[in-house]
């Protein structure tokens, strides 16, 4: 089992909708990630797993947060060849559940302003790399660092009117990039 958290990055992103076509980039606050992994190690150096977790971010200029959690499984790599210091590389395909919520922006519409508010939740296709190190308290516990980069196609989101609450349009992201460095701790059982 590991359990890492730490800071995560979003790549600047296009949005492509803001309930018309659009083509604008948008950035990200620095934010916080949280993942716990649980598996099975094939052999002493191959291990495969299940992931979970979340990101936050804040987007700039909007008061919007970006929160994304994603369902992974993943292959692991391990070097016990240096002692109780073990590094590790890992790759895992899943999917990334994004939650966008955005408080009363008032935004174009193409025909007039409307204030937008509300959390949507969308699905999509994720991958990601991972590499780090840890090194082995005892039989059973370890400590080290994590750096993960994960990939998702394009979200998108329905997107309210404030005072009405109909549905106006949608709110589309490009292809989405996460960067995460993270503190963990494993255990053996």
């Amino acid at each position: 089992m590991r359990v890492d958290a730490g800071g995560t990055l979003v790549n600047n992103t296009r949005v492509t909708e803001l309930i018309v076509p659009t083509s604008f980039t948008t950035e990200f606050d620095a934010g916080f990630g949280f993942g716990i992994a649980g598996g099975y190690h094939v052999t002493p150096w191959l291990g495969v797993e299940f992931q979970t977790g979340y990101t936050l971010n804040g987007v700039k200029g909007f008061d919007a947060v970006l929160m994304q959690t994603p369902l992974m499984v993943n292959a692991v790599y391990e070097c016990h060849h240096c002692g109780k210091f073990v590094p590790f590389i890992g790759a895992g395909v899943g999917g990334m559940t994004s939650f966008f919520s955005i408080n009363s922006e008032s935004v174009w519409t193409g025909t007039g302003y409307a204030t937008i508010d509300g959390t949507g939740v969308d699905t999509v296709f994720a991958y990601q790399f991972f590499g780090g190190f840890h090194y082995e308290i005892n039989d059973t516990m370890s400590v080290g660092f994590l750096y993960r980069f994960s990939g998702t196609e394009a979200p998108s989101w329905d997107v309210e009117d404030a005072y009405y609450g109909d549905t106006i349009g949608q709110i589309s992201f490009d292809n989405l990039y996460t960067h995460s460095f993270s503190l963990v701790f494993n255990m053996k059982f």
